[in-house]
């Protein structure tokens, strides 16, 4: 297994290429006459005309495959063609029913993190897979060219643990989850896009004991060395392995065999992630330390329960000022930072008018932890308001009207509090225009003005 060795940009270790580290599958090794697909397959395909398809770029091989840049001639749209080795066929005919489980089993799969399939097909003995085309390099690429810090490494697995946890829920294990089987978009979205050992759990338990190793050592849950069935809780681990290497551009077990990358997953106590990614917060270790927990019961029962984990430990590490910019993007808000964690915002409303909504993130009075406070002001507490303001709360359909305490003098408010830890923007966005709409309805009915 001597592959390339490449130097973090971070530390200086020396490491070897996480993106041409090969895949196992037993099953396929085990076939007659298997060899590793040499890479001849006809590059003479490249700007010629394949079936429907203009075939304009090479883009990269697997074992069992390569990837091509296409043009669907008909709907004029860009795609990537998965085209079967031949010289795989000839020597194990099975394989072809192995490459089309493959995309059988990823095109149940319409998620935002998982590259859609749209069709399979053979043209002059080729057969090929089309799928949606991404601009973009693969996860394993962009760990070994650029830093990542711990915000984004949060987020990458977070985009790769929700499209396994739609795939766990339908009965689907991957098998080989690791960055190489990641793109990564323009955007920086990660997309998962190689199914190509996944395998359905229900019933097939003694067909997965009959293949033996299946997947890439590095990310291999011990269990799997000594031949069990591959389950959620497997991928957790690979998912865990890659969360390690996102965070800190090294593997949590190295060796120079097989045999003895098997002993060390399977005897050596995972590092400890603080002790390489000194930005990492405790809910991070937390999760690398289930994730690579030994005993596959002791980790997280499927990627949907590792997702909410991944979700709360990435919001915790964005400042308030991201997630609310991220919030209001698209509107016509105007965000102004006042002081730490402390923001104002207008928005305009009805009828040109505007509000001023206040976001902070303070200490909750009871339990101390922290919460942010969302609320704007509709008047002062004055007499000649007050009975107007107690009919408006027995009427509101949207909630009540506080009496709260700002720079030292009362007022009526509207506001709201959501849990810090958990806060995302699709929440934050709805509490702010709500409250703003609120408090102006209240404000204009109760002092026919827009002051706040």
């Amino acid at each position: 297994m001597d592959v390339e060795s490449a130097q973090c940009p971070r530390c200086g270790h020396t490491r070897r290429a996480t993106m041409d580290v090969p895949t196992l599958d037993a099953a396929t090794m085990a076939q007659p006459g298997w060899a590793p697909a040499t890479r001849s397959i006809s590059d003479t395909l490249i700007g010629t005309r394949f079936g429907i398809y203009d075939v304009e770029a090479y883009c990269g091989a697997g074992a069992m495959a390569r990837v091509y840049r296409a043009r669907h001639r008909m709907l004029h749209r860009l795609c990537a063609i998965k085209v079967l080795n031949t010289d795989l066929i000839a020597r194990s005919p099975d394989v072809v029913a192995a490459f089309l489980d493959e995309a059988r089993a990823a095109a149940g799969l319409v998620h935002p993190h998982v590259v859609t399939i749209h069709t399979i097909g053979e043209d002059r003995g080729f057969h090929f897979i089309e799928m949606e085309f991404v601009e973009g390099r693969s996860l394993a690429h962009v760990i070994d060219s650029s830093r990542i810090d711990a915000t984004r490494a949060t987020k990458f697995l977070m985009h790769v643990s929700s499209a396994m946890a739609e795939a766990h829920r339908r009965g689907l294990v991957h098998r080989d989850i690791k960055p190489a089987n990641v793109l990564v978009t323009a955007s920086d979205i990660a997309k998962v896009a190689d199914f190509g050992l996944a395998r359905r759990v229900e019933g097939a338990s003694n067909e997965l004991e009959s293949q033996g190793l299946a997947g890439t050592p590095q990310y291999m849950a011990p269990e799997l060395f000594g031949g069990r069935p591959a389950t959620s809780r497997s991928d957790v681990y690979s998912l865990g392995v890659t969360y390690f290497l996102l965070c800190t551009g090294r593997l949590p077990f190295e060796a120079r065999s097989i045999p003895e990358m098997a002993r060390r997953h399977t005897s050596t106590a995972p590092p400890e992630l603080s002790d390489h990614c000194p930005a990492a917060t405790e809910s991070m270790a937390r999760i690398v330390r289930r994730c690579l927990a030994k005993d596959p019961h002791a980790r997280y029962e499927d990627a949907g329960a590792l997702h909410d984990e991944l979700h709360a430990a990435y919001v915790g590490l964005r400042s308030l000022e991201s997630l609310l910019h991220e919030a209001l993007l698209g509107s016509s808000a105007r965000i102004t930072r006042l002081d730490v964690d402390h923001f104002q915002v207008r928005i305009p409303v009805v009828e040109e008018r505007t509000q001023d909504v206040v976001v902070e993130c303070i200490p909750d009075r009871s339990t101390g932890d922290a919460i942010v406070r969302v609320f704007s002001i509709c008047a002062p507490l004055d007499e000649s308001y007050m009975r107007r303001a107690l009919e408006l709360n027995a009427s509101l359909p949207f909630g009540a009207i506080a009496v709260e305490q700002h720079q030292g003098r009362p007022y009526f408010m509207m506001l709201d509090a959501l849990t810090r830890s958990t806060c995302d923007p699709v929440e934050l966005r709805a509490s702010v225009l709500s409250i703003a709409k609120h408090a102006d309805e209240v404000e204009h009915r109760l002092t026919g003005s827009d002051r706040h």
